[in-house]
């Protein structure tokens, strides 16, 4: 018979809401660490970045390998090997039970597995989402999950995480459980296809102009070094005493000039349309659009969502 994972708590009982706070400065900061009935779910180094109440702390998140998170040159904080080394008066959540580690518990893996249906977890973040469905099956006493300090924006190196964050915060609300996430988090955010085509459209464009700009870049690449590879041969030439003749050879390196310039006309505009497209796939991210539409929700969620 398979043991049955038991959930420690700091405090004995479980929280209707669980705050589950990362570092991303955006929204860090918004954690409602005041509100009644909340459980706080810290990760790493949190309490080294932003506002944080370690009185409030009652579950923590370090599932990183051991020798990663024990190093002496952790840039997020050089002491967070004796930090972990402490005892705490809440559970640690690391891969294994270690010693070293005096409220280090084993994260229970194999049921969360089990609770999502399949081993897809990309983050930190989807650790705890994880955490709290199993829970939530289990105990059937979560109703809330608040999500702050977490972005994974298109242009950091965290956006391969966002997938998986949005499917288990889709598999969580398909559950019955409420999730929510400040208005300047772009995470599950989005348009609604159909509605703003002309936002897909201008995105098309730009891609389009992206890929035509590439294009242009090569081949003007392809004729610079063509002219300057008759340029340089012919000017070995002249050096030698042969010919051709020297208004020929400027004829050349004023071709050559020309080539150049056109290499830097074409890559400044390629630049600058990469800049539109990110400026403009930032913008959609954090709920923008051309054309604008009312949404409105008859669910009153309170103080966090007016954040």
């Amino acid at each position: 018979m398979r043991k049955e994972f038991r959930i420690p708590y700091s405090d004995g009982e479980p929280q209707e809401t669980i705050v589950c706070m990362g570092f991303a400065h955006t929204s860090r900061d918004l954690v409602p660490w005041d509100k009644p009935g909340y459980e706080f779910w810290s990760m790493n180094e949190r309490y080294n970045w932003g506002k944080f109440r370690y009185d409030k702390i009652t579950r923590h998140f370090q599932l990183h390998p051991y020798e990663n998170f024990m190093r002496s040159d952790n840039r997020n904080d050089p002491n967070h090997a004796e930090w972990m080394k402490k005892v705490h008066p809440f559970p640690i959540y690391t891969q294994e039970k270690y010693d070293t580690v005096p409220s280090s518990v084993k994260f229970p893996l194999k049921e969360v597995i089990r609770a999502i249906g399949s081993p897809y977890m990309e983050s930190s973040l989807a650790y705890m989402l994880g955490l709290a469905l199993l829970e939530y099956e289990r105990y059937h006493i979560i109703k809330r999950i608040e999500i702050y300090g977490f972005d994974m924006r298109q242009n950091t190196e965290y956006v391969y995480q966002r997938p998986n964050a949005e499917y288990l915060i889709g598999l969580l609300r398909g559950k019955g459980l409420d999730v929510f996430l400040p208005d300047i988090c772009p995470i599950a955010k989005g348009s609604l296809y159909g509605y703003k085509d002309i936002n897909t459209g201008f995105a098309q464009q730009l891609e389009f102009r992206h890929n035509m700009l590439e294009d242009q870049a090569h081949e003007a690449h392809y004729a610079f070094h063509y002219a300057r590879g008759l340029y340089d041969a012919s000017k070995m030439i002249v050096d030698q005493g042969a010919t051709p003749t020297v208004e020929d050879l400027e004829a050349m390196h004023t071709e050559v000039r020309k080539r150049n310039r056109d290499i830097a006309l074409v890559l400044g505009a390629f630049n600058e349309n990469k800049l539109i497209q990110r400026a403009f796939g930032d913008f959609i991210e954090t709920g923008g659009s051309v054309q604008s539409i009312s949404w409105e929700e008859d669910t009153d969620h309170g103080e966090a969502d007016k954040q």
